[in-house]
C-alpha cells in the first residue's frame, strides 16, 4: 500500500503544480456550475413579442399592458405593416406578433371579438411553453363571473390561419339572448406548423459536428507536433506562420464540409428538414464560422503543451459555449448577463444563420448582425492565433 500511496502522492503534486491543469480543476467546475444553474431552465422569459394595433382603442393597450407585466412576453416593437412583423419574425426579432383589428374595442364589448397571433413555431418546445402562457393572459381579461366558463387551450397544429381559428364562448350559456358573446382566437404558426422537433434540432447537431472537428481537432493536431518534437524545427525553418496555419487549418476545413454535405440530405431524407433560403447565404454563414472555429482551435493550441491538456482545455472552453449558444435552451430566457455573454458566442450567431436559412427562408440582409460579427470574431481570433505563433518562433 505504501507504494500505492507514494504513487498517487506524486500523481496529485504534478497536476498540482500544473497551474494549467490546476485551474482546469478548480475554476471550471465553479463556472460550469454557474451556468448549469441559471442557464439550463425550461422556464421561457422575455420572448420578444410585436404588436399591430390598427384600433388604438382603450382595451388593446389594456391587452398589451397585461402581456407587458407578464415574464413570458416582452413587448418589442410596434409594427404599422404585416410585411415588416413577418420579416422581424423571420430573422428572431421577434418570437411572435398580435393583431388587434379595427373596432376591436367595439366588438370586444359586443361579445364578438377577434384576436390574431401569428408564433415563429421553428422552435418546437418554446413554441408549446409559449402557448401555454398566452391564454392564461387572454384569460384573466374575462370578467371574474365568466371565467369558469371558458374552456382550456387547444394548442393546435396549424399552417392555415382558418383552421387554426378557436372560438371560446366567454358568455351565460344559460342565459336566453340569441346573441352568445364569444371571443375568437386566431392562430398562425409559421416555419414548423406542425411542431416537429427534429426540424429545430438538425441545425443544432450540425453546428455540433462543424465546431468538434474545426476546434478539437485543429488543436490536438498542432500539440501532436511539440510532443513529436517536430514543431521547433518548424518554427526554426523558413515557413512563416500563416503557411502553417492554412497547412494545419485546411484538411479539417475539408473534412468538416464533407460532413455538412453528407448531413444536409440525411436530414432531408431521414427528417424532411426544409431548406427555404438561399444556399449562398448558408455558404458564407458556413465559412465565416470555420474561419471562427478554426482560429479557436488553433488558439487553444498555443496555450497547451500536451494532447490531453489542448482536450481539457478545448472541453472547457466549448461546454459554455453550447450552453450559451441557445442550442438547447432560449438566450431570451437567460438572464441579461448570460445574454450578453451570449452575444459575444460564434456559436449562438451560426445557429441563427443555419436556423434561419433552413427553416424561416432568412435573407442575407435579415442576417447581417450574425454575418459580421462571425467576420469580426474570426478575424480578431486568426490574428491572435497567428501573433502567439509569431512569438514562439521569435523566442525558439
Amino acid at each position: 500500500m505504501r507504494v500505492v500511496f507514494s504513487m498517487a502522492l506524486k500523481e496529485l503534486l504534478i497536476a498540482l503544480r500544473d497551474r494549467k491543469t490546476a485551474v482546469i480543476i478548480v475554476i471550471a467546475p465553479i463556472i460550469q456550475l454557474i451556468i448549469f444553474g441559471y442557464v439550463v431552465t425550461t422556464d421561457i422569459r422575455n420572448l420578444p413579442m410585436g404588436y399591430i394595433d390598427l384600433d388604438n382603442s382603450p382595451k388593446s393597450r389594456e391587452i398589451l399592458h397585461s402581456f407587458e407585466h407578464q415574464d413570458a412576453f416582452k413587448l418589442k416593437k410596434r409594427y404599422l405593416n404585416m410585411d415588416r412583423a413577418l420579416s422581424d419574425l423571420r430573422s428572431g426579432k421577434i418570437k411572435l406578433f398580435v393583431v388587434f383589428p379595427h373596432r376591436f374595442e367595439s366588438s370586444w364589448k359586443s361579445g364578438e371579438a377577434t384576436l390574431k397571433f401569428v408564433v415563429d413555431g421553428s422552435d418546437a418546445n418554446t413554441t408549446r411553453l409559449l402557448l401555454s402562457q398566452l391564454w392564461p393572459t387572454l384569460r384573466n381579461q374575462v370578467s371574474e363571473e365568466l371565467k369558469d366558463l371558458l374552456p382550456k387551450l387547444i394548442l393546435l397544429k396549424s399552417g392555415d390561419l382558418k383552421k387554426s381559428s378557436m372560438s371560446f364562448n366567454i358568455g351565460n350559456m344559460n342565459q336566453r339572448s340569441s346573441t352568445i358573446p364569444k371571443l375568437e382566437i386566431s392562430l398562425k404558426t409559421l416555419f414548423n406548423p406542425e411542431l416537429k422537433s427534429p426540424i429545430y434540432m438538425v441545425p443544432g447537431v450540425i453546428v455540433l459536428i462543424v465546431t468538434i472537428i474545426t476546434t478539437v481537432l485543429t488543436a490536438m493536431a498542432v500539440v501532436r507536433e511539440k510532443e513529436m518534437g517536430t514543431l521547433e524545427q518548424i518554427l526554426v525553418s523558413p515557413m512563416k506562420p500563416w503557411e502553417f496555419i492554412l497547412g494545419k487549418t485546411l484538411p479539417f476545413s475539408l473534412l468538416a464540409l464533407f460532413d455538412v454535405a453528407l448531413i444536409f440530405p440525411l436530414g432531408i431524407l431521414l427528417f424532411h428538414l426544409p431548406f427555404r433560403g438561399s444556399p449562398l447565404t448558408l455558404i458564407v454563414g458556413i465559412t465565416l464560422y470555420l474561419l471562427s472555429t478554426l482560429s479557436l482551435g488553433l488558439l487553444i493550441s498555443t496555450i497547451s503543451q500536451t494532447q490531453g491538456q489542448a482536450m481539457m482545455t478545448a472541453f472547457f472552453v466549448l461546454m459554455p459555449l453550447y450552453l450559451l449558444s441557445g442550442l438547447f435552451f432560449p438566450v431570451r430566457s437567460m438572464p441579461p448577463f448570460f445574454q450578453r455573454v451570449a452575444f459575444f458566442n460564434p456559436l449562438t450567431h451560426f445557429l441563427l444563420i443555419a436556423r434561419g436559412v433552413l427553416v424561416k427562408g432568412t435573407t442575407i440582409g435579415e442576417l447581417s448582425v450574425p454575418i459580421f460579427f462571425l467576420f469580426v470574431f474570426g478575424s480578431f481570433t486568426l490574428a491572435a492565433a497567428i501573433f502567439r505563433f509569431s512569438r514562439v518562433k521569435m523566442f525558439s
